[in-house]
């Protein structure tokens, strides 16, 4: 259930804060989903983390959230608001920003994920 809350707050996040101009960073958005996918399939049976379907029907359906949604929209989101021409330091800062903010995402789906196990 969680894949789908947040696949709804990337696309609302998209439209907040995405550039328009979506067509330059394309080829990364897809890169960055290919790679994803093709992770999925080819340590399928040795994965280094697991999707849990967490009250869905199946936990392909999170791990297809994240390639077609998750992964495209955070990549969009992070590459038209990124700091190209300010200082290391400052796209540093934005790095580590959006490092942390994914941690955090994780951090919640643990606990949420933890919280439903021990129900």
């Amino acid at each position: 259930m969680i894949a789908i809350i947040y696949s709804i707050l990337w696309i609302i996040a998209a439209f907040k804060l995405a550039d328009r101009d979506w067509k330059q960073y394309y080829p990364t958005i897809l890169f960055s989903s290919l790679g994803n996918a093709l992770y999925e399939i080819i340590c399928y049976k040795y994965q280094l983390w697991q999707m849990e379907p967490n009250g869905l029907p199946a936990a392909i359906i999170p791990m297809m959230l994240l390639i077609l949604i998750g992964m495209p929209l955070s990549t969009w989101i992070f590459l038209s608001k990124y700091p190209f021409r300010k200082k290391l330091s400052i796209q540093v800062m934005y790095t580590c920003f959006y490092v942390v903010m994914f941690l955090v995402l994780e951090y919640v789906s643990n606990k949420i994920r933890g919280d439903h196990l021990s129900s």
